[in-house]
């Protein structure tokens, strides 16, 4: 049988430089890491001889396992890769290994523990190192083992998963400071806080020294203080993440997926006494645990109410997830409720970690809650009734009042309206009024049949949906909250009609582009599509400019010009009694190709859009009677241009206060005032 040397150093402390000292000295004589590469996976074998607990096991010391498996020393050995060590560099997964609490040591590393070492039969230098851990293992165990025979043996024995007698609790900021563990004098005069230090802030991080296995440790903490759920604690923020969310704390294993972790502390408020919380608790586990409960006196929380849930009801085996729910009163009435949850593979190291943390809380008064802010009322609501009051001389009322009974029908789902007449009816009901004023209905009811009939007849007009009635309502509803939406987003409530237009027009700029793909017919109507996908003609854009200004109170329709002139289409708006030409398809963003507001295009007198190469003469309107068979009278008066900007010009900032507008024209910087103030 093949021979190998052993090399054994001796070790009298845990403090990680001696540690590490004893290594390296121990690896001097086989040539010390040389032969490890980046990327490499060294086995590192934790030695167990027999399955105990730990205050009575022999095993490597914890110090010991960091310097051997640290990824910070030289020759990157224990499988460092990109800066942190590989999730899996250690063999071994026996019984004894979970008993002795070695797993939890494993996982505090950040690694996991295999039964065999994949890739075939280790080669001799691995051996030789592996060798060396036994043998160091062996040295730090025997040390242990000495340590453990100088103690009372009724002292190291009978203590349940969840009691931690090797570990003194952390300094505590209320409560009980004396259960500290020591701090050395060098430590202090370090800086490091002390257990005479009585406030701590949420969030701060600090060392202190515990007696765990026998010896003194230096553990690094953070400090948790929630005024909303009212408690503080302590928690070994190395071992354990912590996510903190408005109704809870939780602290679950390094190791663990944060979004479905299986070993965590978990800390609740509750309004109601700890009695009442108990047999609740204790009623729901019961069915599927065999619950106990009893009392437990914290060292800093007093005495609470503690249930335990380990052992699969009627089944008599230990369950593969453990709870235990600490309940623990406050001197108003409510309670605390920390749930400690742990895999029955690691609740021997969690039930200890997880214990020395319900030690260190302490109830402290419940900040009141805020007020609930009271949601902010949406200034700009959705206008089912939308009226352009220059088509008055051409759209009597009474289509108007019927097509607004045809918008209230639709919006309940209704099957009919009452309507003025025939006429009314067909007018109502017309795709491009529709389009223009009631969009989400466009293409969605069939109004005048294909064969010419109205089915319209004694006051009453028939509604005929091409969807489920149901389904159309749901469809209206999304869409007038989209309105809504953009409205209360892009205005403010005092807004007058010059702000409304331009911060309406500076959103069609930013918002839109330009469809060059012709449909000509859409499904969802053409205003519906533009608006919910962003794109459109201009004859589209023209008309969902003028859909908002309605929407915003502001008097707005879409007009165009045709042969012989420019085939073009644009939005006709009023603003203090005043016409003027409006353009949004001109200035878009995507065409000026610019992150400011082209202003050229926003407003113009009906001799500015001429010189465009748009007749304003003659000028046609698609929400007319009978559109495509008689052209209006009306005249769209535009002569002011009080408000319109130069060519070149480019929005910079709005002074609503002095209703001023900046704005640079070919790099100048210039003011115009839309108002006396």
């Amino acid at each position: 049988m093949e021979q190998y040397d052993v090399s054994v150093v001796p070790c009298g402390t845990y403090d990680d430089d001696r540690v590490e000292a004893a290594l390296r000295a121990a690896l001097e004589p086989i040539g010390g890491l040389d032969f490890v590469r980046p990327g490499m996976t060294v086995a590192v074998k934790v030695n167990l001889v027999t399955a105990m607990k730990p205050e009575s096991a022999l095993w490597a010391n914890s110090r010991s396992l960091r310097c051997s498996s640290s990824p910070r020393k030289a020759g990157g050995f224990a499988g460092s890769r990109g800066g942190r060590a590989q999730r899996n560099p250690w063999a071994g997964q026996s019984p004894s290994l979970r008993e002795a609490g070695m797993r939890l040591r494993i996982e505090r590393r950040g690694t996991g523990a295999h039964h065999h070492i994949s890739g075939g039969t280790m080669k001799k230098r691995y051996a030789i190192f592996i060798a060396l851990c036994l043998a160091t293992a062996l040295l730090f165990g025997c040390g242990r083992q000495a340590d453990a025979q100088q103690e009372t043996p009724d002292e190291s024995r009978g203590q349940t998963q969840n009691d931690a007698p090797q570990e003194t609790p952390a300094p505590k900021k209320t409560g009980s400071a004396g259960n500290a563990g020591a701090v050395s004098a060098e430590d202090e005069n370090a800086g490091k806080q002390t257990a005479g230090e009585t406030q701590r802030q949420d969030g701060e991080r600090f060392e202190t020294v515990i007696l765990i296995e026998g010896m003194e440790e230096t553990v690094k903490y953070e400090h948790v203080r929630s005024d909303a759920l009212g408690f503080e604690m302590d928690y070994d923020y190395e071992s354990l993440t912590r996510s903190s969310e408005p109704d809870r704390e939780r602290f679950f294993s390094v190791c663990d997926d944060p979004k479905a972790p299986e070993n965590y502390l978990e800390v609740r408020y509750n309004p109601a006494d700890a009695e009442t919380v108990a047999a609740a608790v204790s009623a729901e586990l019961s069915g599927t645990y065999k619950v106990e409960r009893g009392t437990i006196v914290l060292d800093g929380a007093g005495s609470c109410i503690r249930i335990d849930a380990e052992e699969v009801k009627g089944g008599g085996k230990m369950a593969d997830q453990l709870q235990t729910v600490y309940i623990i009163p406050a001197a108003d009435g409510s309670c605390r409720v920390a749930t400690v949850h742990c895999t029955s593979e690691s609740a021997d190291g969690f039930g200890r970690r997880f214990s020395y943390m319900m030690n260190t809380l302490t109830v402290i008064p419940r900040a009141a809650p805020a007020p609930a802010a009271e949601p902010e009322q949406a200034y700009y609501r959705f206008n089912p009734h939308l009226y352009v009051s220059i088509l008055a001389d051409d759209v009597p009322q009474e289509y108007w009042e019927s097509f607004y009974n045809l918008c209230d029908a639709l919006r309940a789902g209704e099957s009919s309206f009452a309507c003025a007449s025939e006429e009314a009816y067909r007018w109502a009901t017309d795709p491009t009024v529709l389009n223009a004023l009631f969009p989400a209905a466009c293409t969605k009811i069939e109004g005048v049949g294909s064969d010419g009939s109205v089915p319209f007849e004694k006051g009453v007009g028939r509604i005929s949906y091409r969807m489920p009635a149901d389904e159309y309502v749901e469809r209206e509803a999304q869409f007038e909250a989209l309105v809504e939406d953009v409205l209360n987003t892009w205005l403010e409530p005092d807004d007058d009609e010059f702000e409304k237009c331009l911060k309406l027009y500076d959103y069609m700029e930013s918002t839109y582009s330009y469809n060059y793909d012709f449909v000509e017919v859409m499904p969802d109507g053409a205003n519906y599509y533009t608006i919910h996908t962003g794109r459109g003609q201009c004859i589209d854009l023209a008309s969902v400019f003028a859909f908002f200004l309605l929407q915003a109170g502001v008097e707005a329709l879409e007009v165009g010009s045709g042969y012989p002139s420019l085939d073009h289409a644009w939005t006709y708006v009023v603003i203090d009694g005043k016409g003027y030409h409006s353009d949004p398809t001109w200035s878009l963003r995507s065409v000026e190709d610019g992150e400011d507001l082209a202003l050229y295009y926003f407003l113009m007198s009906g001799a500015r859009r001429a010189e465009t190469g748009c007749a304003v003469d003659d000028l046609t309107a698609s929400l007319l009677p009978r559109y495509w068979a008689n052209f209006s009278a009306v005249e769209f008066v535009a002569v002011d241009e009080a408000l319109c900007f130069p060519s070149g010009s480019f929005l910079k900032s709005i002074d609503e206060d002095n209703k001023v507008v900046r704005f640079t024209c070919f790099g100048e910087e210039r003011e115009l005032r839309y108002a006396q103030g």
